[in-house]
């Protein structure tokens, strides 16, 4: 409802004349290939919501890894107090680790969290979704919430597999715990979980993850990751090791199943939170989003080379097979 409200008020708006003056909007991610992704699917929202980069809007976007490099917590904050020091308007955080350097860069500035972490307050971003506080709203994609989801679907199509691994962002350790308890109420074991930096390490810590005995892999919502995902398919298929994946992208590359938020959604309303604090509205005014609509993808490709026949039942049910 409260969505809804939101999106009508906005839309109402729309039809005034638009201000003359030059809005900035700075946006901050772990990797340009994050800037990139959300530019294609945001910022058409946002032009048919008012704001348009040939008319009155100036994008001031910043990484901590330009051309792949290592991710770092010091290079993210750097970049996160240049786009302050530029006096944005609104600024977006692109993940857990961009939206937390933007919160040590600025108190004042509104923040919309794009793909913000589940539990708001072990992160520090608010205590709960109705009334945020300070200067933090925005989206978050439940990842931690759907992981019972994602390891029912695990046992539907691999019922002999008891010990799991997950490759995930160095920003989800806080989500371990939880993981684990979830993992174990489908009689999995959650034998190792590796926070990942670059690319050029997944072959030592893929390699870690088979030393632990892990038959299974869950592979974490991370930029990195979503990608870039091919290589990390690659080592599982070989390994003869099903996967299960948040998102729709890294099924086309190869993941077994993947279960998780519209992540074009998600993107889509960014734009309005974006456009709502640019017209004057308070974060605190805005309610925290989770996701309504998800996407269940199968690979059979994948599951051929595996081995794995999936039950008709629940070819049924996916959104989408890719054969």
């Amino acid at each position: 409802m409260a969505a809804l409200w939101l999106t009508l008020a906005l839309l109402g708006q729309v039809e005034a004349q638009m201000p003359d003056r030059i809005y900035r909007l700075g946006i901050l991610a772990t990797d340009e290939a994050a800037i990139e992704t959300w530019r294609a699917a945001t910022l058409p929202e946002l032009a048919r919501l008012g704001f348009s980069e040939r008319r009155n809007l100036f994008l001031d976007a910043g990484t901590s890894r330009p051309g792949g490099a290592r991710l770092g917590a010091r290079p993210l904050l750097t970049t996160a107090h240049q786009l302050v020091a530029a006096k944005p308007d609104v600024l977006i955080g692109v993940g857990t680790l961009a939206i937390a350097a933007l919160q040590d860069a600025t108190a004042t500035v509104p923040i919309v969290m794009s793909l913000g972490p589940d539990d708001l307050a072990a992160h520090g971003f608010g205590t709960g979704l109705a009334r945020p506080i300070g200067n933090i709203t925005g989206v978050i994609a439940m990842s931690a919430e759907l992981d019972g989801k994602r390891f029912q679907l695990l046992k539907e199509t691999s019922p002999k597999v008891r010990r799991i691994a997950a490759i995930l962002a160095p920003d989800v350790q806080v989500n371990l715990n939880t993981m684990r308890n979830i993992a174990a109420e489908f009689d999995f074991e959650l034998v190792d979980a590796r926070s990942v930096y670059s690319r050029d390490e997944y072959p030592a810590q893929f390699a870690a993850l088979r030393r632990a005995g892990a038959e299974a892999l869950m592979i974490g919502s991370a930029p990195l990751f979503s990608h870039d995902p091919v290589d990390l398919v690659r080592l599982a298929i070989a390994a003869g090791m099903p996967t299960i994946c948040e998102w729709r992208g890294l099924v086309e590359s190869g993941c077994l199943i993947g279960y998780g938020p519209s992540l074009s959604e998600l993107r889509r309303r960014t734009a309005h939170y974006v456009a709502h604090l640019l017209r004057g509205a308070a974060p605190s005014e805005l309610p925290i989003e989770g996701p309504t609509h998800f996407e269940f993808v199968i690979n059979l490709k994948t599951a051929h080379a595996l081995g794995i026949t999936i039950p008709p039942t629940l070819l049924a049910r996916a959104d989408e097979v890719i054969e």
